[in-house]
C-alpha cells in the first residue's frame, strides 16, 4: 500500500504541480489543520555549507500545526549556480523535486505517512556554484505550501562575506605600517596573502595587493582584496590581476604601470593555498615606464577552485610575491577512448576528450603480467590519433594503456582478440 501510494504521489507532483496530497483525496492525517501566514517555510541561508564549488541550502518548517505535506519552487541566479540535486534528511519523508529548463523553475513536493518535524531541518538544496556566493537575491518566484494551502516564506540572509577596513591612510611613507582588519563572524576563520597569516587583523609595511580569504565556518570561502600603496616607486607597480573560468582553462591577465629591471614574472597555483606549483613563467618588460598587459592561459586547473600568485623576479633574481588571484573551474576532465576495443587486428587509435587537433600525447602499454609492450609519443591530428601500430606477435589477452598528456595521465583496458 505504501508503494502505491508513493507512486501515486509522484504521478501527482510531475503532471499537476504542486497538489498536495491533502487536496487530492489521499488522507493524510484525520486533523483538519489551519494553515496560514502563521506558518513558515525557512531557507537558511546562514547556514549553507560548502564543498569545493557545491553549497548546500537547508530547508525547514516553522508551524503550530501538524504538517504532513511540503511543497514549494522558485527560481534561482542561472549565471551564479546550476541546480545539482537534492539531499533529504529524513528517513519518512517521501520526496521529489524537478528542474525544468524550460521556465527556470525548481520544484519540490513531498508527503509523509507522520507528522513532519518542526524547526528541523528536512531537505538541502545542492547548487554547484559558478561564481560569488549565494544570497537571497539570488532567489525569486517563491511560492511555498504546507498541506497543500499557501503559507509564509524566509529566506535567512547569509553570514556577509570578506570586506577589510584599514586603520590609517593606505598610502605608506617610507616607515610607515597600516593595519588591515577583516571582517568578523561567528566560527570566521582568515588566510592573508601574500603573507600567509591568519589572524582577523594583520599589520603591513610593504605596497601591494593583500588578499583575505574568509572561511565562514561551513566551508564556504569568500574573498576581498585591497591595494597599500608607496610614496616610493616599487621595480613593479602592478595595476591588475584578473583570473577567470573560460571554457576548459583559466585565463590569468595582469598589467602594470612601472617596471625597473623586471626580469620575468612566474605564475604559480594551488587547491589548499598550502602547496603551489609553477605554471609557467611570462618574461617582463625589464624597465618601462609604460603600462604593459601580460596574459597566460593555465590549460590543466584542478576542479573547483583554483588559488594563482604572481610573483616577480629581478635580474639580480631577487623575486616577490606581487599578485593573488582564485577562480572556480567547473569544467570537466577530458575522457579517453580507444577505437576498436576489443581489437581483432594489431591496430587501434586513441581519442582523448572532444577535440585533439595536434595534441601530442604519450602512451605506453603494459601486459596482464605488467610487462612494458609499447612506449611511444604519437600526435592526434582529428577525433582520434594516427594509427599506433602494436607488435604484430602480440597474444590475444587484456592489457593496460597509459596515455599522458601534460600533467594529466588516463588509463584503458584494451582487448586484444
Amino acid at each position: 500500500m505504501k508503494t502505491v501510494r508513493f507512486f501515486f504521489f509522484l504521478f501527482l507532483f510531475f503532471s499537476a504541480g504542486f497538489t498536495s496530497f491533502a487536496q487530492s483525496g489521499v488522507p493524510v492525517s484525520p486533523q483538519v489543520n489551519s494553515i496560514n501566514s502563521a506558518d513558515t517555510v525557512v531557507f537558511d541561508l546562514s547556514h549553507v555549507t560548502c564543498s569545493g564549488s557545491f553549497a548546500l541550502v537547508p530547508v525547514y518548517i516553522l508551524s503550530d500545526d501538524n504538517v504532513w505535506a511540503l511543497d514549494f519552487s522558485f527560481r534561482f541566479n542561472l549565471n551564479k549556480m546550476t541546480y545539482h540535486s537534492l539531499v533529504n534528511y529524513t528517513s519518512y519523508l517521501s520526496a521529489a523535486e524537478n528542474f525544468n529548463s524550460l521556465d527556470s523553475l525548481l520544484r519540490f513536493s513531498s508527503n509523509s505517512f507522520q507528522q513532519i518535524d518542526n524547526n528541523t531541518v528536512l531537505v538541502a538544496i545542492k547548487f554547484q556554484l559558478t561564481s560569488g556566493r549565494i544570497n537571497s537575491s539570488d532567489f525569486s518566484s517563491m511560492h511555498v505550501y504546507l498541506n497543500g494551502d499557501p503559507c509564509s516564506v524566509k529566506v535567512i540572509e547569509a553570514l556577509p562575506g570578506a570586506n577589510v577596513t584599514t586603520s590609517g591612510p593606505a598610502v605608506l611613507a617610507t616607515g610607515d605600517s597600516v593595519s588591515l582588519i577583516a571582517c568578523s563572524g561567528p566560527g570566521f576563520s582568515y588566510t592573508w596573502l601574500p603573507t600567509g597569516e591568519t589572524t582577523q587583523t594583520i599589520v603591513v609595511a610593504d605596497s601591494g595587493l593583500y588578499t583575505v580569504i574568509v572561511n565562514d565556518g561551513n566551508g564556504c570561502l569568500s574573498d576581498f582584496q585591497l591595494r597599500v600603496f608607496r610614496a616610493v616607486p616599487l621595480p613593479v607597480e602592478l595595476i591588475t590581476f584578473e583570473v577567470n573560468e573560460a571554457g576548459e582553462s583559466i585565463q590569468i591577465d595582469w598589467s602594470t604601470s612601472t617596471e625597473l629591471n623586471n626580469d620575468f614574472f612566474t605564475i604559480e597555483r594551488s587547491n589548499d593555498m598550502t602547496s603551489w606549483n609553477e605554471v609557467s613563467r611570462v618574461k617582463g618588460a625589464g624597465t618601462s615606464a609604460e603600462i604593459n598587459n601580460y596574459h597566460l592561459t593555465d590549460l590543466h586547473p584542478f576542479e573547483g577552485i583554483n588559488y594563482y600568485r604572481l610573483i616577480q623576479t629581478d635580474f639580480d633574481g631577487s623575486g616577490k610575491w606581487i599578485g593573488t588571484g582564485s577562480a572556480v573551474y567547473s569544467g570537466t576532465r577530458r575522457t579517453m577512448s580507444v577505437f576498436p576495443n576489443p581489437a581483432a587486428s594489431r591496430q587501434i587509435r586513441i581519442r582523448v576528450g572532444e577535440k585533439n587537433e595536434n595534441t601530442t600525447v604519450h602512451i605506453r602499454i603494459y601486459s596482464s603480467m605488467g610487462l612494458e609492450i609499447l612506449s611511444k609519443t604519437v600526435v592526434c591530428s582529428g577525433l582520434f590519433s594516427n594509427g599506433i601500430h602494436l607488435p604484430e606477435d602480440l597474444t590475444p589477452g587484456i592489457y593496460l594503456i597509459i596515455l599522458e598528456l601534460g600533467n594529466e595521465t588516463y588509463s584503458q583496458q584494451l582487448i586484444l582478440q
